[in-house]
């Protein structure tokens, strides 16, 4: 048992920590750019020259100026010049038919010397026929003029690349094949690691939350939602890491899951989100998540057939989100009032998230930064805490389980000795005498009557058949089968005392419920203790009546009576009237009481009220 307590609490948890540790390990010891011994040193290549926007003037380019690639047209007139990369000494003009390589952030470029294009790169032009959209490295080779070279970036967008011609400008390479790819794809390597780590870890988590699930424990619901959400925050990681498209050479689909992944992100934290809110503001959430999916499905839908790229859909649903995240941070603030120590670290969470990816937005329209920088640092605190909260929470809820499931397991074990006693009281109740002396009555009749006696038998053995059944069940009956139960009884008991027992029914209604069992061991009692204790026997009364609040029963004996203060209810009648009471209470809140007065007689009186006599 111990070692088992061990394996579930400490080698799920030991797995998910070195996950972590390995990731934090490449998160804080960032891969540096490796340059193996045989790799030769390329010079840094820059352009040097001037540019203009739209129709404005023409400019300087100066190193590290930022150039908008949001307000128009770029043009680009000079010359690639090359530096040594050690002292940053001009060495002159990139040589003629060197090859060049340069980064093109969802941006078209066209090279032109003299008005004439000599070089076009422009996949994101629905004119091409399949639209593209991505992050690309484009290659050319440096014509052989001293002519100046123009080059066009035209941006087809409207959000998110504001840096665009920045990026093209510092990333200008000399092209070397697998060594320029090799060298370059390592840059993201250490982010997409540590994405893939996350994602790894959201799967131990899911897994997690379906064997929470399995086993009832609570919370597994949450669980999932976490998982998904450091799922497709993990994806995020790894598609948003620089140089992917050396990595996966499918940039369409590079973009496509990269925004895709941010928009389920934000879309299961809005859905956690709503776990924490009350009665009163969750409707509204509701509200908020539904455009939200509603939003993601239209608009990755559209750009799946190709109706918008997939950059340009993002513009759409981060303004979306943006309402969304307005209307959420408005619902947090209204449950206030709610705030305790458990729900208060979650609801301050919620609010930080909603307010990085607000702030993320702004940044990336304005070009303050690019990508959700500040969600994506954020995150990694959040992970962190979720996945300590998972691997403390967890093991606590399945040792909870296990103990529910030994409860359990002992709850039926007692149901089953239960069982077992209810036959062992209705075995034990069947009076040996009772039984003896009927059966001693119907061997007289097969000599006398036959007929009889056959009739006999099969009254008796109907009864002794519904006494079984009747004690193993706890579910109320007609109030006429019980009359009828107890009538196979009396016919029994007429057998024997056919003189001396007299029954008089009075019975007004018979359209409501009570538990088995229940009249027959009061009428037999009667009979026992009332009829059979007069030499001359006497008359045992029947009667059922409707009152107002409730039905009532009433078993009344013209017998020698008791004084109630010395009442003992002896063990041997049928199930005996304590029983009956308990039954009562227990099925249907159901009353007993019992009236007696010496030489006059005993009544026994039931009371249900009508609400509980349903059948």
């Amino acid at each position: 048992m111990g070692q088992n307590r061990f394996i579930k609490r400490y080698i799920p948890a030991a797995l998910l920590l070195v996950i972590l540790s390995l990731a934090v390990i490449v998160l804080v010891k960032k891969p540096k750019l490796v340059v193996q011994a045989t790799d030769p040193i390329f010079p840094v290549v820059e352009f040097q020259g001037e540019y203009k926007i739209g129709e404005g003037e023409w400019l300087p380019v100066i190193d590290k100026t930022h150039i908008s690639a949001m307000k128009g047209q770029v043009m680009l007139k000079g010359f690639f010049q090359m530096r040594n990369p050690e002292t940053l000494e001009l060495l002159g003009p990139v040589y003629p038919e060197t090859l060049l390589a340069v980064y093109l952030d969802h941006i078209a470029m066209s090279i032109a010397i003299n008005d004439q294009i000599i070089h076009e790169s422009d996949v994101e032009n629905p004119a091409y026929g399949s639209v593209a959209c991505g992050q690309i490295w484009e290659y050319f080779a440096i014509p052989d003029t001293e002519e100046p070279l123009v080059i066009t970036l035209t941006n087809h967008h409207k959000y998110g690349n504001e840096n665009a011609v920045d990026n093209f400008l510092d990333n200008c390479f000399i092209y070397a094949g697998g060594i320029f790819e090799r060298q370059h794809g390592e840059d993201g390597e250490w982010q997409r690691v540590l994405g893939i780590a996350i994602v790894l870890s959201s799967m131990i988590i899911l897994g997690t939350a379906l064997f929470a699930f399995k086993l009832h424990i609570k919370k597994s619901s949450e669980m999932a939602i976490v998982g998904f959400i450091i799922l497709f925050a993990g994806l995020y990681y790894i598609f948003s890491s620089e140089n992917i498209c050396l990595w996966n050479n499918n940039y369409r689909w590079n973009t496509s899951i990269l925004c895709l992944c941010k928009e389920l992100y934000m879309l299961f934290v809005t859905v956690f989100l709503l776990k924490g809110l009350s009665s009163k503001t969750v409707k509204v959430g509701n509200i908020f998540v539904g455009i939200s999916l509603c939003c993601i499905s239209v608009l990755f839908g559209a750009s799946i057939v190709g109706i918008c790229l997939p950059y340009d859909a993002w513009l759409i649903w981060g303004i979306v989100e943006f309402a969304v995240c307005v209307g959420l941070l408005v619902c947090l603030f209204l449950e206030q009032d709610n705030l305790n120590k458990d729900n208060a670290l979650i609801y301050s969470v919620n609010i930080f998230i909603l307010l990085s990816y607000m702030i993320d937005f702004i940044a990336v329209y304005f070009g303050w930064w690019e990508n959700t920088r500040l969600s994506m640092m954020f995150f990694i605190v959040i992970f962190i805490g979720a996945s300590i909260l998972i691997l403390k929470v967890v093991p606590q809820h399945m040792e909870a389980r296990e103990r529910a499931i030994k409860l359990e397991a002992e709850q039926k074990l007692l149901e089953a000795k239960l069982h077992e006693s209810r036959i062992e009281v209705m075995i034990s109740q069947i009076q040996p005498h009772f039984l003896y002396n009927s059966l001693a009555v119907i061997q007289e009749l097969c000599y006398e009557e036959p007929k009889k006696a056959e009739k006999a038998i099969g009254t008796l053995a109907d009864f002794l058949k519904e006494n079984m059944i009747s004690s193993m069940s706890d579910k109320v009956i007609s109030f006429r089968e019980e009359l009828n139960h107890t009538k196979k009884y009396l016919e029994i008991e007429y057998l024997r005392f056919e003189e001396q027992l007299s029954v008089v029914y009075d019975i007004q209604t018979d359209q409501f419920c009570i538990p088995s069992l229940t009249l027959q061991p009061i009428v037999e009692n009667a009979v026992r203790h009332g009829v059979r204790k007069k030499e001359e026997g006497g008359t045992v009364t029947i009667s059922s009546r409707e009152q107002e609040q409730y039905f009532e029963v009433v078993v009344e004996d013209n017998g020698p009576g008791f004084d109630k203060n010395e009442l003992e209810i002896q063990e041997g009648t049928h199930i005996g009237i304590k029983n009956v009471r308990d039954r009562l209470e227990r099925i249907c809140h159901g009353q007993l009481e019992i009236h007696s007065e010496l030489g006059k007689g005993t009544c026994v009186v039931i009371r249900i009220k009508k609400e509980d006599t349903v059948c």
